[in-house]
């Protein structure tokens, strides 16, 4: 309630007194207000706004807490409102959403909106992880990092690029290491074999002398052979 009192002046006279009040107030009830926001004398002397409301422009309206705005009988966040987005009754149009008080485009799931277009954080080289990250030549976004742009048959791991058939610290995938004794063979870790022999079926054999593994793997020697230097001779 803006109010003042009104100075009292009258004829000598006369018994009736004049109540004079500053420039834009108007005198209610022996007292000096401004209809335009006083909330006992809304538009005019005794106009009360209700519960809730205050005097806007001579107008009761919806009391609003900061950073809301008035629109109607709503308070509204005009940078997110869909319905008053910037400026009230300013509503956007269908695939669009209010952001920082601009109708955008509304982002399918997974995407998101950078520099007004819709992105895909996760391979997106202008907006990796995060709008405007941008990757430097010779990377690529990978799951929302920049990393080493690798050649076909090898994979990008910590910053660093291997070959998932043979990496010992990469076996198979990134991070995954062969533990002590064994190799990366194929994308898995086997047991290391010592030098002349090799791993067949899970054993380490001479296969210069193995007459199951004669020369290679699962290559048998016949009844009456004998594996000699790699190969099955009569015996």
């Amino acid at each position: 309630m803006l109010q003042a009192a009104c100075t009292i002046s009258a004829p000598a006279a006369s018994s009736s007194a004049n109540c004079t009040c500053p420039k834009g107030q108007s005198s209610c009830s022996d007292q000096c207000v401004d209809l335009t926001r006083d909330a006992l004398h809304c538009g005019s002397c005794g106009n009360a706004c209700s519960p809730g409301s205050t005097c806007v422009n001579s107008t009761c309206a919806v009391a609003c807490p900061p950073a809301m705005t008035v629109c109607g009988s709503t308070c509204a966040d005009v940078s997110s409102h869909p319905l008053h987005c910037g400026a009230c009754n300013n509503a956007c149009g269908p695939g669009l959403t209010c952001v920082n008080g601009a109708c955008v485009a509304n982002c399918p799931p997974g995407s998101s909106l950078c520099a007004g277009t819709c992105v895909q954080l996760a391979n997106d080289n202008l907006h990796c992880g995060a709008c405007t990250n941008q990757c430097v030549n010779g990377q690529a976004c990978i799951n929302g990092g920049c990393v080493t742009r690798c050649p076909s048959g090898s994979s990008a791991c910590g910053g660093t690029c291997v070959s998932l058939a043979s990496d010992n610290v990469h076996c198979g995938a990134c991070g995954v290491a062969c533990a002590p004794g064994t190799v990366c063979v194929n994308s898995a870790c086997v047991v290391r074999c010592p030098t002349g022999s090799r791993l067949c079926s899970g054993t380490c054999v001479q296969t210069a002398s193995d007459n199951l593994n004669c020369g290679t793997c699962n290559n048998p020697c016949a009844i009456h052979e004998r594996c000699v230097n790699g190969a099955c001779v009569l015996a």
